[in-house]
């Protein structure tokens, strides 16, 4: 039974045969990075972590600047991605071909928050230009795979691979709320049912409804999504986030 955190499952993740890895890019790295394929092992390992680039370096028998200067030759041919935080730590990294971390060998959640991170950010590129992209973390539990800073204000969004998102979830976006990090929020996860359990964040079974993330990434806000969430046939969902919704403008 194939995984339905592969790329192929998962419509709009990764990317497509033309968007794939070009060889020429590979004989370029070779030509860079003379220990590309260990380099891309080590990075797999920390594949959605905090960048450590001694400890990698250490691992490889190189310095830390050496291991930042080939980060950068994969950043520039766009094989790498370093995800600013907004609390100034550490940035996350992504190997943004979903398919090849997939053969490097990632454990399946990781390689479902990097897979998202992508489709998300490419959505909103295409959306809103202007838009930037960060990570927020707060202790080792609380933490958004991804922040969306545009000028109607800040989207959170956590990924997770289970059927139904723990409370802990859902509780990263209130909490980055309340610390004024981000205004909403979604959770994608592997399940089938949309919910509405805290206010102001939208859970979404990511399979069914990726093929509309434009329209729930073009929503200005809460109240825009939760008549979406009704529109695509989420009328508990929708009642369960306007009863929350009212609840919390009264307290």
């Amino acid at each position: 039974m194939s995984d339905p955190v592969i790329p192929d499952t998962w419509p709009g993740c990764g990317r497509s045969e033309e968007e794939r890895l070009p060889i020429v890019a590979m004989e370029y790295m070779d030509s860079r990075i003379y220990r590309v394929r260990e380099l891309l092992r080590h990075l797999a390992a920390v594949h959605a972590e905090p960048l450590n680039a001694a400890r990698i370096g250490r691992k490889m028998g190189v310095s830390s600047h050496t291991i930042l200067q080939w980060l950068a030759v994969l950043r520039r041919i766009g094989v790498v991605r370093l995800l600013p935080s907004t609390a100034n730590h550490r940035p996350y990294l992504y190997l943004r071909d979903c398919r090849l971390i997939a053969d490097i060998g990632v454990e399946s959640t990781a390689l479902l928050r990097g897979c998202l991170v992508e489709r998300v950010i490419a959505m909103y590129r295409a959306l809103a230009p202007d838009a930037r992209f960060y990570q927020w973390q707060e202790a080792r539990v609380k933490r958004l795979d991804l922040v969306v800073s545009l000028p109607t204000g800040r989207v959170g969004f956590r990924f997770t691979g289970r059927l139904l998102p723990r409370y802990q979830e859902e509780a990263s976006l209130l909490l980055a709320r309340r610390r004024g990090v981000i205004d909403w929020g979604f959770v994608f996860h592997r399940g089938f049912r949309a919910t509405i359990r805290a206010p102001v964040v939208i859970s979404l079974p990511a399979g069914k409804f990726l093929g509309q993330l434009d329209r729930w990434l073009a929503c200005g806000g809460f109240r825009q999504a939760l008549q979406l969430l009704r529109d695509r046939g989420g009328e508990e969902a929708y009642r369960e986030g306007m009863s929350r919704l009212g609840s919390t403008s009264a307290s």
